[in-house]
């Protein structure tokens, strides 16, 4: 095996994105595609980036939220990997219907309900079959999107977490630890490197 610097390569996807995309299947399989939209849903929304995102509903968003430590971890990060699932649905007929649901669309409160039942206890894998941890503290919330347009919406929000443990061996792809200190990290993708932003914002 290589284990000059060039080999130190990005694990693909890598200990977190595979958590994100084994959550992800989880969902599809609880809220087929045919029925359901599905989407990543970023951190800073604002009543555009809502619409674009809800243009067609019942919709289920997968959102990152936070890494927690627990406690001293030495070289590796061991603790909690915090997520987010928002579970919209849309009907004109009233607010009960939207919690509800009739014939038009399922209710909010169901695909809750049902995102609950599929989520907690869930023990993770990867496409490999690998284990990747088991879903806990799952907490419900009847939520909302400032500015939101829509009065016609409404939004259950599933925030959960997963344990997880990884180091540099699982972060980088044939990586030797003790030869890591001193090389360069190989990144393989496609666009500009560097992209300069001239209006000096972030």
């Amino acid at each position: 095996m290589d284990l000059t610097p060039e080999a130190f390569s990005i694990a693909m996807p890598g200990p977190i994105a595979g958590m994100g995309l084994a959550i992800e299947r989880r969902l599809k399989f609880a809220f087929p595609e045919t029925k359901f939209s599905h989407d990543f849903v970023p951190a800073r929304l604002d009543a555009a980036a809502w619409d674009k995102l809800l243009r067609r509903t019942p919709f289920v968003g997968l959102g990152f939220a936070q890494m927690e430590p627990h406690g001293a971890a030495g070289r590796g990060f061991n603790g909690s990997a915090h997520w987010v699932v928002f579970l919209v649905t849309r009907n004109e007929a009233g607010a009960k219907s939207r919690f509800f649901g009739d014939k038009l669309a399922p209710g909010v409160l169901q695909m809750m309900q049902v995102g609950i039942a599929m989520l907690q206890g869930h023990t993770l894998c990867g496409e490999d079959g690998v284990r990747i941890g088991t879903i806990a503290d799952l907490r419900a919330e009847n939520s909302y999107a400032e500015d939101w347009k829509s009065d016609a919406a409404a939004m259950i929000a599933l925030a959960f977490s997963v344990p997880i443990s990884f180091g540099v061996t699982e972060a980088l792809a044939d990586v030797d630890v003790g030869l890591l200190d001193g090389a360069s990290v190989t990144w393989s993708f496609d666009g500009t490197a560097l992209i300069e932003n001239p209006t000096g914002g972030v």
